[in-house]
């Protein structure tokens, strides 16, 4: 069928179930912002230090660097080290100030701080 075996097919909708299922779990233990952004708080700091390290990192830093180092040389590997890895221990660390503070974002830091939106 389509060229996809009966097998094939069945691991599909087998995977597309457990999606929909923990989604659907995952939906039910939600209620607040808090809860969706920061897990109910029931982290731990390892696991907001590697949350922190997802979100500070993504697909485009590795294209974005060769790109770099492509177009300009070596110098072009600065693109990554200014961007990223500079970067990475004050995101580190923000992470568990956060935590400490109850806010969920730097915005809701500054917002709170000055006043202001």
């Amino acid at each position: 069928m389509f060229g996809i075996n009966l097998i094939d097919i069945a691991v599909i909708l087998l995977y597309f179930f457990m999606m929909i299922w923990i989604g659907y779990q995952s939906m039910k233990k939600i209620k607040n912002q808090e809860d969706y952004f920061l897990g109910g708080r029931r982290f731990g700091k390892l696991i907001q230090t590697f949350a922190a390290f997802g979100q500070a990192t993504s697909a485009e830093s590795g294209v974005t660097t060769s790109t770099m180092v492509r177009t300009n040389g070596v110098a072009g590997i600065w693109a990554f080290l200014s961007g990223g890895l500079l970067w990475m221990p004050i995101t580190w660390m923000t992470c568990l100030w956060y935590r400490r503070m109850r806010y969920l974002t730097l915005a809701n830091f500054f917002k709170e701080r000055y006043g202001s939106r």
